[in-house]
Order: C-alpha cells, then sequence, then structure tokens
C-alpha cells in the first residue's frame, strides 16, 4: 500500500510541478503582451488554487502540495475561502464557535451535521481541503481591474492632477 501511495504522491507533485512552469509561462505571456502582472495559484482543487492565488498578488504565483493544507488552513479565516465569505460563512463561524479552516477541520462531522443539515458533507470536506467543483473554461472575462499606485511625492492631490 505504502508504494501505491508514493506512487501517487509522486504523480500529484509532478502534476503540480507540471501546472506551475506553465502558468509560469503564461505568466509571462501575459506580461509581454499587456505590460501587466498577474498571480497564479497551483493546487489539487479549484478552492485552494483561488485561495493561494490570492496570497501573492499581484506579481507572484503559489503552489500548494496537499499535504501542506493543513498548514495552510492553521492562518486561514473561514471567510477567505471561496463559497464562505457571505452568510454560511459567518453562520459556520457563529454556531460553531471557530475562526480559520483548521478549527472547522477539528469539529466533528455530526455536530456540523447538526447545525448545516443539508450541507454538512460539503462543509465537512471543504474544511479538509477537498473540493470537486470543476474549472469549467470561459471565452468572455467577467471582469477586469487596473489599478496604479502614486505614493509619497508621486502623490495625486488635485483633481487636475488625476485628469492628467
Amino acid at each position: 500500500m505504502d508504494i501505491i501511495l508514493d506512487f501517487i504522491s509522486v504523480n500529484f507533485q509532478l502534476r503540480l510541478a507540471i501546472a506551475a512552469q506553465t502558468i509560469e509561462q503564461m505568466r509571462a505571456r501575459i506580461r509581454e503582451c499587456t505590460q501587466f502582472f498577474c498571480s497564479g495559484g497551483i493546487a489539487n482543487n479549484k478552492m485552494l488554487a483561488k485561495l493561494v492565488c490570492a496570497r501573492h498578488k499581484p506579481r507572484q504565483q503559489t503552489v500548494i502540495p496537499f499535504e501542506f493544507v493543513p498548514t495552510l488552513f492553521e492562518e486561514t479565516p473561514i471567510g477567505d475561502v471561496r463559497m464562505l465569505g457571505g452568510k454560511l460563512g459567518y453562520a459556520i463561524q457563529d454556531r460553531l464557535a471557530v475562526g480559520t479552516m483548521a478549527d472547522l477541520a477539528a469539529i466533528p462531522y455530526e455536530m456540523i451535521e447538526r447545525h448545516f443539515e443539508g450541507q454538512a458533507q460539503w462543509i465537512s470536506q471543504l474544511a479538509k481541503g477537498y473540493d470537486d467543483e470543476p474549472v469549467k473554461p470561459r471565452n468572455n472575462q467577467q471582469s477586469i481591474a487596473v489599478s496604479k499606485n502614486f505614493p509619497g511625492k508621486n502623490a495625486l492631490t488635485t483633481v487636475a492632477e488625476v485628469r492628467r
């Protein structure tokens, strides 16, 4: 059994490495074509990739092997996780008296089920880093955001300076 687990682990590590190289090339091409920086998150699923992508914006990428998820979750507020940033996230924090994803992962399933009967399985799996939501390709962008900072002596102080 250990041989199989080692094989699976090595395969996933290789896939993450290939994905990281691919994302690095994509980010370089975006920079070359648009002069904009972007970040990237590489993980075993969409939820984790989005979570780690946000950690090093705007100019870096982050790879999170699955075995490091418990460490990541020790410092991850529940509200930072996709789908847990709104009412459900607040309800989880309030009813289960938890603040981080690691806290949530430590809650017995029965207790989660008592408070969130229809969603207990999904919440419990998410708390352990599992998410089976597929990544869906889309042709049209949903949003774009660009910003520029003007710190110190470059600070804009009048409307005329902003218009320039």
